[in-house]
């Protein structure tokens, strides 16, 4: 009697545990849905990619976001930076500061990065720095000048760069590839 007692308690608190995190990744699916469609509704040329689960949980995570959208703020990227699972995040001719890109620290699977035309000077690039999975960043027609290059050498998974129409120095740019030897540095200098 004692055993068939223990064996439903334990299949009761299983049967809890399962329900709890199926609960919680439905309310996450919730939350990115509906972040995504917010995104959706207020950039609607906007792409965004999702990653289907291959687990039991229904749950669909937002992978990338491409939004060239004039008018994105720091305060949309901040909502942006909620859905912790990107791996890849382009937005183009936006309104982002130096000030917005600190939001970008909390996604840590972020591999490709690119702010085309965005208002990022040197100050900025601090917060990028610390984008440990970063293989592709993309920082065309940016302020940027050769102040950053201690902190863009500190992203040793770079694989490729661009710093097209930037302030970047030729003296700059040998000393950021010295540093980035594995890197695919495209520039408007002739190396």
């Amino acid at each position: 009697m004692r055993y068939s007692i223990r064996t439903f308690f334990l299949a009761v608190a299983i049967l809890a545990v399962s329900f709890t995190v199926y609960s919680h990744t439905r309310a996450v699916n919730r939350f990115e849905l509906q972040t995504a469609d917010n995104l959706r509704d207020r950039f609607p040329g906007g792409v965004l990619m999702f990653e289907e689960s291959d687990s039991w949980f229904p749950k669909q995570r937002v992978e990338s976001i491409c939004l060239g959208a004039k008018g994105l703020t720091d305060e949309d990227l901040r909502r942006i930076c909620q859905l912790r699972e990107i791996r890849a995040l382009r937005i183009g001719r936006s309104d982002v500061t130096d000030e917005g890109l600190k939001s970008l620290e909390n996604l840590h699977k972020l591999e490709v990065l690119s702010l085309t035309s965005a208002p990022i000077s040197d100050a900025g690039v601090e917060s990028l720095a610390r984008l440990p999975q970063l293989r592709t960043l993309i920082l065309q027609k940016t302020q940027i000048t050769d102040a950053s290059i201690p902190q863009l050498s500190k992203l040793v998974r770079l694989e490729r760069l661009n710093v097209r129409k930037t302030m970047l120095s030729p003296d700059g740019l040998k000393q950021l590839q010295a540093a980035l030897p594995a890197c695919k540095i495209d520039s408007d200098q002739q190396r």
